[in-house]
């Protein structure tokens, strides 16, 4: 009879692993980026204006990053292999990322001077969060209710929204994927974001999913490309790493 009831638990669990069928196919994101700390900045010489006068000082100063820093993210992914396209159409930049998994590399490929900065991602960057902790922050997100996981160090706090049954991986591609503890949120959420927030108190990046599509991807999808110049760098900060893309810092 026990032999039965094992049996019978193993059939419900593969018969849920099968209905769970791992994402193929794109998620775009939608980035918008806060300044704080230059906002703060701003206020200490605004001493002689009137409340009104500075609120709209600060409203226009948003208005401008905003246009300015219009971003969009492009996600591929299938089978544990992601890219991603992150286009800055007012700064005339694009930045493509790949991410090789079977050498566990991450590389910042900038596709006019086809040059790449790559590191490991089984190494942890300074300050990356240990563990992430169910949060009571809810979202709605392309119509699907989303749990939010939170992680924070003492550099910066992030915040993880995603739907159990959207975006469907399986976390053991990333049991060695240590970069932004990918491999702590992946197996507690087994699903890609569907929002994305980093906040450091200097600069807030919030990434929301704005159209997610399942297609069949080809595996050249995820060639990593031939590189006239190829840099290894050590794993940082994320913010860090967007400003070395977008400045060609090394």
């Amino acid at each position: 009879m026990k032999k039965r009831v094992v049996v019978f638990i193993g059939l419900l669990l593969s018969l849920t692993l099968h209905a769970q069928k791992e994402f193929e196919g794109k998620i775009v994101y939608d980035v918008k980026m806060e300044m704080p700390f230059l906002e703060q900045m701003m206020l200490m010489f605004m001493d002689t204006l009137t409340q009104a006068e500075k609120e709209k000082a600060l409203a226009d100063f948003r208005h401008t990053m905003d246009s300015m820093l219009v971003i969009k993210q492009e996600y591929f992914y299938k089978n544990g292999s992601y890219k991603s396209l992150m286009k800055f159409p007012v700064l005339g930049v694009e930045v493509l990322q790949y991410f090789d998994k079977k050498k566990g590399l991450l590389y910042n490929y900038d596709p006019v001077k086809e040059e790449a900065t790559y590191f490991s991602v089984k190494q942890k960057e300074e300050g990356c969060p240990e563990k992430y902790e169910v949060s009571n922050k809810k979202a709605t997100i392309l119509g699907k209710s989303c749990t939010s996981l939170l992680a924070t160090d003492a550099g910066y706090t992030t915040t993880t929204w995603y739907n159990s049954a959207t975006g469907v991986i399986n976390p053991e591609h990333f049991k060695s994927h240590k970069y932004q503890a990918f491999d702590v949120y992946t197996a507690k959420a087994k699903a890609l974001p569907l929002k994305y927030s980093l906040e450091t108190g200097f600069v807030n990046i919030t990434a929301t999913a704005i159209e997610i599509q399942s297609m069949s991807l080809k595996d050249e999808e995820f060639a990593i490309p031939k590189f006239k110049e190829l840099t290894e760098v050590t794993p940082g900060n994320p913010l860090l790493n967007l400003g070395s893309q977008l400045g060609g810092m090394k």
